[in-house]
């Protein structure tokens, strides 16, 4: 929030992503394609799945 001048529910929205090896894991239906593209074209395997917290 602090870093990049959000406020609390801006940053409440952003997706959710966990990293803990590979596959790395994004919330479903969250992240632009052309992020997923991009992830996917430098070899990065991906699962969305609905994350709750």
């Amino acid at each position: 929030m602090l870093n990049w001048g959000m406020d609390a529910q801006t940053a409440i929205n952003l997706p959710n992503f966990g990293a803990l090896g590979a596959p790395t894991l994004l919330e479903d239906n969250r992240f632009p394609a052309g992020t997923l593209d991009w992830l996917r074209a430098h070899d990065h395997e991906l699962t969305e799945r609905t994350i709750t917290s």
